[in-house]
């Protein structure tokens, strides 16, 4: 990859996700 991405962005989308994720989880739990 001639772009590397900085780990912040990484580390920002995954927070997204596992908020995202958590936040479906919780819908299904109610």
């Amino acid at each position: 990859m001639a772009i590397q991405l900085p780990s912040l962005l990484l580390e920002l989308l995954l927070e997204l996700l596992v908020d995202y994720a958590a936040a479906a989880a919780g819908h299904s739990a109610d």
